[in-house]
């Protein structure tokens, strides 16, 4: 190796030193959330799979027996609740955004795990008190809430329909808020209940609404299409494989500059300049 490619080599290394460690940096952040956001949703799925399958196996046991005493109850109102909770927390994962803050799932996730303990002490701890009981149904009010919007999140929408979003996310907490303020404060109005129900009824609409507006908007071809929470984890998968792969032809690189002796073509040069066997027999 010469002096000048020698000086060169350095130049670049120093010349690259913070891009390198700026893209290290990068790398570490997103394989950190990457190991975390997979590590959760392996935890929801196993949970999910066996709050499923014991409280099959209790079922099937219990209706041979024919036995319904309060501990059978407990343990399969039990597996029926981790079963909700490990739904609730993966719709929550779902809406997750690579490199964002993701505020709304976090909280989603909160809830989801503050109203499960809350449920499961209060059942097998024989906790009977009524304020006790409308904490943990105000809690789960709340939780099934966000993960209403989580799923709402998923859908796609252009820039020029993010209000029906903000729209949506008012009314779904409202009901809830409703629904709380109705289990702490025991109302038993008429009006009370109508008013509840229409709300519930603008809920539904707008739950329903916003996909078909995304598919109307997908449907114009003139427009740019967003990208889902889905894909944009999908893409962040491709582009930190991407990365590595770049890191490594660069590792790779450097290494073949510090090696002497050597100067002749690199394989594909050679591969390149062997004629095809038609062109060799003509």
């Amino acid at each position: 190796m010469t002096k000048h490619s020698r000086i060169n080599t350095v130049t670049d290394e120093h010349d690259s030193a913070p891009v390198l460690r700026e893209r290290n940096e990068i790398k570490s952040n997103s394989s950190c959330w990457a190991s975390a956001n997979g590590s959760l949703k392996r935890l929801l799925l196993y949970s999910l799979l066996a709050s499923v399958t014991l409280g099959a196996v209790l079922g099937v046991f219990l209706v041979l027996r024919n036995v319904w005493r309060w501990f059978e109850i407990q343990v399969i109102l039990t597996t029926v609740v981790i079963a909700i909770a490990s739904l609730c927390g993966l719709a929550c994962d779902l809406s997750r955004i690579p490199c964002s803050k993701n505020y709304l799932p976090t909280f989603g996730l909160f809830l989801t795990s503050v109203s499960t303990v809350l449920i499961l002490v209060g059942m097998w701890g024989g906790i009977y008190g009524d304020a006790y009981w409308k904490i943990s149904i105000s809690v789960s009010v709340f939780c099934f809430a966000s993960v209403h919007v989580c799923l709402l999140s998923i859908v796609p929408l252009p820039a020029t329909l993010q209000p029906t979003m903000f729209v949506a996310f008012q009314v779904i907490f409202g009901v809830a808020s409703l629904l709380c303020v109705m289990i702490i404060w025991e109302l038993d109005d008429k009006r009370m209940y109508r008013f509840v129900a229409v709300a519930a009824i603008v809920d539904a609409a707008v739950t329903l609404a916003i996909p078909l507006l995304s598919r109307i908007s997908l449907s114009d071809h003139r427009k740019q299409r967003p990208a889902s929470p889905i894909e944009q984890r999908n893409a962040f998968a491709i582009d930190q494989e991407i990365a590595t792969l770049r890191e490594r032809i660069e590792e790779l690189e450097r290494l073949r500059s510090k090696i002497g002796g050597y100067s002749g073509p690199l394989p594909t040069d050679l591969s390149r300049s062997i004629p095809d066997s038609e062109d060799a027999v003509q």
